[in-house]
C-alpha cells in the first residue's frame, strides 16, 4: 500500500457514495468502546454466486474470493484500540461486496452507541470513512456497499448503515 495518504473522505449520511481507484483495498473496522464487533464481507459474483468472508471462513488473497480477514478483536467486550481488517486483492468477478458488522454479545443495542467506523484505504492512498452511526437496534449492520457493477466509472463505496435482526442476505440487497 502507498504510504502517501490522501485526506479522508467521510460519507456521513446513508446513500452518500465515493468512487474509488484500486488494485488493492484495505477495509478496517475500528472502535475503542467495550463491545465485540465482528467485521465480515458478503459478496455476489458477476455470475450470481454468493459467499462470505467472516471469522470462521477467513478467505484468501491468492485464490477466489481474493479477500481475507485478519484477527478477531474486542473479544469479551474489551475496550481499547480495536481493529479488524479485511484485505481485498482484487474485485475481478465480483459485482457486489457488503461490508457488515455484528454485535456479538449485545443484539438489542444500537450501533450508534459505540464509536465504530470503517475506513477503506486504496493502494493509491485514497481514504474513505463510513461511521457506524445507525440508530436502530439489532444484531447486524450493513455498513457499506462496494458496488462493482459499472465498468465505465469503476467501483464505488456507498454508505448503507442498515440494521437488521438477521444475517444479511446479499440476494435480497438493493
Amino acid at each position: 500500500m502507498d504510504s502517501q495518504l490522501k485526506p479522508v473522505v467521510i460519507l456521513h449520511k446513508r446513500g452518500e457514495e465515493a468512487y474509488i481507484s484500486l488494485r488493492e483495498l484495505l477495509v478496517s473496522l475500528k472502535w475503542t468502546a467495550a463491545v465485540d464487533l465482528d467485521l465480515m464481507a458478503f459478496y455476489r459474483t458477476t455470475e450470481g454466486r454468493v459467499g462470505a468472508v467472516y471469522y470462521a471462513e477467513k478467505g484468501s488473497l491468492t485464490q477466489f474470493p481474493f479477500m481475507a480477514l485478519d484477527e478477531d478483536m474486542g473479544v469479551g467486550d474489551v475496550a481499547g484500540d480495536n481493529e479488524e481488517n479485511l484485505r481485498i486483492a482484487k474485485l475481478d468477478g465480483l459485482s457486489d461486496v457488503l461490508i457488515v458488522t455484528s454485535l456479538y454479545n449485545k443484539p438489542d443495542s444500537s450501533f450508534s452507541e459505540y464509536d465504530g467506523f470503517i475506513i477503506l484505504t486504496t493502494d493509491v492512498g485514497d481514504n474513505i470513512q463510513v461511521p457506524l452511526n445507525a440508530t436502530e437496534e439489532g444484531q447486524w449492520c450493513i455498513i457499506a456497499h462496494l458496488d462493482n457493477n459499472n465498468e465505465a466509472t469503476g467501483p464505488k463505496l456507498v454508505n448503507v448503515n442498515r440494521v437488521q435482526a438477521e444475517q444479511p442476505d446479499i440476494n435480497k440487497f438493493r
